[in-house]
């Protein structure tokens, strides 16, 4: 935990949801934690479901990209820049969000 504090953010992965988000948590931890799931690329949630998904959720941001997808990391260390991106299964860029200072 000490290492965590000491950090600027942390930026979780994760999958298997079978959509992709990206959800923030500014305040509860004293520093920001990022958690982006991305997920499947065989078996895309299903359309008659994204209610459950899009109810109200404060710590997500923006709304749920439910194509097939992928997730994409670039990192810079010598700028302490982060890229995430979510890319269909074609390629097709649906999300990104990008972070300093990490």
């Amino acid at each position: 935990m000490e290492l965590l504090n000491a950090s600027n953010g942390v930026v979780i992965l994760s999958g298997d949801s079978h959509y992709a988000a990206h959800y923030r948590d500014d305040d509860s931890l004293g520093f920001s934690l990022n958690e982006f799931t991305s997920s499947s690329l065989n078996f895309p949630y299903p359309a008659e479901r994204y209610a459950e998904v899009l109810k109200p959720d404060l710590l997500r941001q923006g709304q749920p990209y439910f194509d097939s997808n992928f997730g994409w990391l670039e990192i810079d260390w010598e700028k302490q820049n982060v890229a995430i991106s979510i890319y269909s299964a074609e390629g097709q860029l649906g999300m990104q969000e990008f972070m300093t200072n990490f």
